[in-house]
């Protein structure tokens, strides 16, 4: 008698999340729909049926593949996947689903997997990812701008603006918070216009309150801090000021002026409360300005809404064409005879 051999079933290969499975649980543990959707081309239906999951094999055999392109039907994918895992009745939305398997530490990596998925889909998560710092090295600035409806959500605007406004990109940030604040919904970004308007507003009014203006009209040139120290309170401030500004212009002669922005940085940082903040962040951006730096630009964004010089600086105005006509040397020397005239 002679002997058939049988033809042994084809081992069918799952892979999903970065990992091949040998069963369902794992499997589940480890969900990525976008990797489930290429197996739905009889490949899954027949790794379910050799591991007798027959029922659930038949329901996914008459998937319509195409629902996965819908928020509606990815959630019903999932949810049939998971029948049995999951409380349908508190789970309405895929943002749903990722916020309760990340609670959930056999699930952690599948949430973390629907996170993805949603930074670009849904700007709600989108939020909630970047508030909660779910995911990593993420370039927020082009995934805020992508969603439709980014300039009509305050809290997103908030978020980019705050950010964009912390690196420096001041004048883009601060464009975003507005646009919130006029929302009238985000408490966050209105608080920071609101207080932010409020101290330009008392800079402007109070900063050389009680300053003796006359003795700072005519002094000689040579300035030390014996000089300096003859003065007390907000005066002492402005000789301090004008007696930096004179080392700044011997460094520049000495040095040049590319050499010259550590030294600027150096003596006015040890002064940041002073009154004359404004124009020590003035003259960092003439230092900057004077080689070409892009730096100068952020400089004058600071203080353009206060600070008459830093405002006519963006601009091609006649000011600003007269102040680069000079030397650096020059510009800062102007900036002290006129002191008090741009309050």
């Amino acid at each position: 008698m002679r002997l058939v051999a049988k033809a042994k079933p084809v081992k069918i290969r799952i892979k999903s999340g970065g990992e091949e499975h040998v069963s369902l649980e794992s499997l589940k543990h480890n969900f990525c729909v976008e990797d489930i959707r290429l197996l739905l081309d009889g490949r899954l239906t027949r790794w379910l049926k050799q591991r007798n999951e027959e029922a659930l094999a038949k329901e996914i055999d008459n998937w319509d593949t195409f629902s996965l392109d819908t928020p509606k039907g990815y959630l019903d994918f999932i949810m049939l996947f998971f029948q049995n895992d999951l409380p349908s009745d508190s789970i309405n939305t895929l943002l749903d689903l990722a916020q309760y398997w990340e609670n959930k530490t056999e699930y952690k990596k599948n949430s973390l997997i629907l996170y993805q998925h949603l930074l670009n889909s849904e700007i709600e998560a989108a939020k909630k990812i970047y508030k909660e710092k779910i995911l990593n090295n993420i370039d927020w600035h082009k995934t805020f701008l992508q969603f439709p409806d980014f300039e009509q959500d305050a809290e997103a605007m908030w978020l980019l603006g705050k950010l964009l406004f912390d690196k420096g990109e001041i004048e883009e940030g601060y464009r975003y918070i507005q646009k919130a604040a006029q929302k009238g919904s985000c408490k966050e970004a209105f608080m920071f216009v609101s207080e932010r308007e409020y101290e330009k507003e008392l800079e402007k009014k109070h900063r050389f309150y009680g300053v003796d203006k006359e003795a700072f009209t005519k002094f000689g040139n040579d300035l030390t801090l014996s000089w300096v120290n003859n003065f007390s309170g907000k005066n002492r401030e402005v000789a301090l000021f004008i007696y930096h500004c004179r080392l700044i212009i011997r460094d520049i002669y000495k040095n040049g002026s590319y050499y010259t922005i550590d030294r600027a940085l150096e003596l006015f940082h040890r002064n940041s409360s002073s009154c004359l903040r404004i124009e020590m962040e003035f003259i960092i951006g003439l230092i900057y300005d004077e080689y070409g730096s892009k730096k100068a630009k952020e400089q004058y964004l600071k203080i353009a809404d206060i600070y008459f010089p830093a405002q006519q600086m963006l601009t091609k105005t006649t000011f600003a064409i007269n102040l680069r006509n000079r030397s650096l040397a020059q510009q800062i020397t102007y900036i002290v005879q006129h002191l008090f005239e741009f309050e």
